[in-house]
């Protein structure tokens, strides 16, 4: 007799054997599986084997891609440098240099977005905005409208009008100077001799340092193309720009152009992809 345990299995019921009866004929041995197990699939996944050759941690600029799309790595300017005879590099901070506050307002768009997008909308929104006492009145539902092809434009919006405004109450001078925390730890050195391998010391007072939307590379693009002016006196050798270390890639690019024309040079990650790009062109 059968007796069904309480987790389902079967027993029988202590004391009772159960006869098992076998069919008469010949017994049948299991049959065979008429269709093979399926093949395990061989991975066609190569590990990742470190090569011997190379003595320091591979990064982004290092790898060759071996599809050959042309692609360049993130942070890696292409920009081919101009003769070293001619007056501009070709950046749109050069153009606005003798306007501090519409340097200030380009590098707003230019951050995070490509020259190229970022110019004609940039060009309109001086010519609708062109002074701090009209940009700080401006509806910012405007200007969010105007802003919407770059992206971030709400952001963007705000943090103009906040410029505009304290630019009014508080302009950039040389007397007054905020502290700042700056340049980033991780700014690829320059090999100047002499001169602060990441420029300056962190930790320093700016001019523009109170200003809303300014960061590092507001502040590099100030450095670099105004700030000589509001200190006046400079002498040949002792410019501003001589003491950056952007970490932006077209700033970067930008500095190495100016020291190259004064007979300083030295190679960086990435100059490969540049000449690759020039013979590309």
């Amino acid at each position: 007799m059968q007796i069904e345990d309480i987790d389902g299995d079967i027993r029988l019921e202590e004391g009772v054997t159960e006869e098992i009866i076998v069919p008469s004929g010949d017994p049948q041995e299991p049959s065979e599986p008429t269709t093979p197990p399926p093949k395990r699939r061989k991975s066609t996944r190569k590990s990742i084997v470190n090569s011997p050759y190379f003595t320091a941690p591979r990064t982004l600029a290092t790898v060759v891609n071996v599809k050959g799309s042309g692609r360049t790595p993130k942070g890696i300017s292409v920009t081919p440098w101009p003769p070293f005879t001619a007056e501009k590099f070709g950046l749109v901070q050069e153009e606005l240099r003798d306007n501090p506050f519409h340097l200030l307002i380009s590098t707003t768009f230019l951050n995070r977005t490509k020259g190229s997008v970022a110019r004609p909308l940039l060009d309109k929104f001086l010519s609708l905005y062109p002074t701090p006492e009209i940009l700080s009145t401006a509806p910012q539902a405007d200007l969010e409208t105007l802003l919407q092809p770059i992206g971030l434009y709400r952001v963007r919006a705000e943090r103009l009008i906040k410029m505009a405004t304290e630019w009014l109450v508080n302009p950039p001078g040389a007397a007054e100077k905020v502290l700042y925390n700056y340049p980033a730890k991780d700014t690829p050195p320059f090999p100047i001799p002499g001169r602060e391998p990441r420029g300056v010391e962190m930790k320093m007072k700016w001019e523009i340092a109170h200003l809303p939307g300014v960061g590092a590379y507001a502040l590099d693009s100030w450095r670099i193309f105004c700030r000589d002016a509001l200190r006046g006196g400079v002498k040949g050798g002792d410019e501003e720009w001589r003491s950056v270390v952007p970490k932006d890639k077209e700033l970067r690019a930008y500095c190495r152009w100016m020291w190259a024309k004064d007979g300083v040079v030295w190679e960086e990650e990435g100059d490969a992809y540049a000449h690759r790009a020039g013979q590309e062109g």
